[in-house]
């Protein structure tokens, strides 16, 4: 098994803790501590972690979240090392023996107070509720910005409490602020996770670096096409067009490739050329399945536009025929279109029309079969009445939704028209001048069949 090399981003405060803590589990990883200082700041942090590190670990949900918004989907895993109750019951008992603290009501936990529970409720009452599902009720941190001005707020509300001169302790789940807040007189403590805890952590860690490794090396095919149109009406002029035609478009690609250090394969396909690689690829190429990296640069080179199709599967052949049928959808509508292993439709890659749509939905098995439409083209068009705000579409909306002529957007919702899976629902005037236009919804019976995907 490889020995895996991870970060561990913690306050100063907890670091000998934690560093104690992997000397004495032993665990097999190279772990390199990071502090995060609250003063600086988390971006300043983040941008200390390496490249050649596999995943992070943390600890809590809030700092976590906005670690993740720092990564980005799809990049290395960020696990929490969640907060539990014996760490709780193990610091009260501490406080009990070595501090001599008798009155319980005196103690603050701002965790606690969040799912507004007392120490003594804590103590006495059965909630049933862990202070990892505690610490999740209580919201994420979002950005880095978010959780800085959570924390900043959080600091002056702790000088607060303490300034009551109700309590005579204070627990925090904020162990950055321990410093500056024993630097204002206070009693506070963090109560530090157990060591199987943290070895939880950290096996959780390692099983999301495995899936990633896995999930980057899924099949992936690339076809990029030239348009068949525009192949046959130069092929009677030059017989040796397309095959010209595709051994630049294999050099543009061979340059693009060159210093990305993927592993990619040519071979020639009947109009163009397939690239057989992996998910990773296609996640860089995509800038994770955002927008297509490749299309304007090969016009630039090329001249024309090439049709692009992504496939990720199971298997070379699923990820060889997801890739033929986002290259036709990218050949019918334009752009760049992407199915994935769980046979999803995503695109026009880059476009605010960009939808997620599923190509194989059983439940419209034999609905759609007289109207003349694929089921690809159904499952576009009820995607989009579901992605709208009342549910509910025009044909102009439509058209602007799946990147279609208006007149196409007509006809796919006349046809769903005709076999009951759309009705007319009301209509709305745009202008103050034309007719109306028809506004569209899904029946209900196929509404709830969309819903239960």
């Amino acid at each position: 098994m490889k020995q895996y090399k991870i970060a561990v981003i913690i306050t100063e405060y907890i670091r000998p803790y934690f560093e104690e803590a992997f000397h004495r589990l032993a665990l097999d990883c190279e772990a390199s501590f990071y502090n995060y200082d609250p003063l600086q700041g988390m971006e300043k942090t983040y941008h200390q972690v390496p490249a050649s590190i596999d995943g992070i670990l943390t600890i809590g949900r809030r700092f976590t979240t906005a670690l993740v918004s720092l990564e980005g989907k799809g990049r290395r895993p960020v696990v929490p090392v969640n907060y539990d109750d014996a760490a709780l019951y193990r610091l009260l008992w501490h406080l009990h023996l070595e501090k001599g603290v008798a009155d319980f009501s005196r103690i603050y936990c701002d965790f606690l107070d969040q799912i507004h529970m007392s120490v003594e409720d804590f103590l006495t009452t059965d909630s049933g509720m862990t202070l990892s599902d505690s610490m999740g009720r209580a919201g994420d941190g979002g950005s880095p910005e978010t959780f800085q001005y959570t924390e900043d707020l959080h600091y002056q509300k702790l000088l607060s409490i303490w300034r009551t001169q109700k309590f005579d302790a204070v627990i925090t789940r904020y162990s950055g602020l321990i410093p500056l807040l024993r630097r204002e007189g206070m009693c506070v403590y963090y109560p530090h996770p157990s060591l199987s805890t943290i070895a939880d952590a950290c096996a959780g860690l390692f099983r999301e670096i495995e899936i990633r490794a896995l999930q980057e090396n899924q099949p992936a095919e690339i076809h990029f096409n030239f348009s068949p149109a525009l192949a046959q009406q130069e092929a009677p002029l030059n017989p040796d067009w397309v095959d010209a035609q595709c051994l630049l478009l294999q050099n543009a690609l061979t340059q693009f490739f060159s210093d990305s250090a993927l592993g990619v394969e040519f071979r020639r396909s009947h109009f163009g050329v397939r690239v057989l690689t992996d998910r990773r690829a296609v996640a860089w190429c995509t800038n994770n399945y955002k927008n297509c990296m490749i299309q304007d640069y090969l016009f630039q080179r090329l001249g024309i536009h090439i049709h692009i199709g992504y496939g990720i599967g199971a298997t070379l052949y699923d990820a060889k025929l997801n890739a033929v049928h986002a290259a036709r959808e990218s050949e019918i509508l334009g752009g760049s279109y992407l199915i994935n292993e769980k046979q999803e439709l995503i695109g026009p890659l880059g476009q605010d029309a960009m939808l997620v749509v599923p190509t194989t939905p059983k439940e419209l098995a034999g609905d759609f079969t007289q109207c003349g439409l694929s089921s690809l083209t159904v499952m576009k068009v009820l995607t989009a009445i579901k992605r709208m705000p009342d549910g509910q579409i025009t044909a102009r909306e439509l058209a602007v939704k799946l990147s279609v002529t208006h007149r196409s957007a007509n006809h796919f919702l006349s046809a769903l028209e005709k076999v009951g899976m759309v009705k007319v629902v009301s209509t709305r005037r745009m202008t103050t001048r034309g007719r109306p236009e028809r506004v569209y919804g899904p029946v209900q019976q196929r509404l709830q069949a969309d819903r239960s995907m």
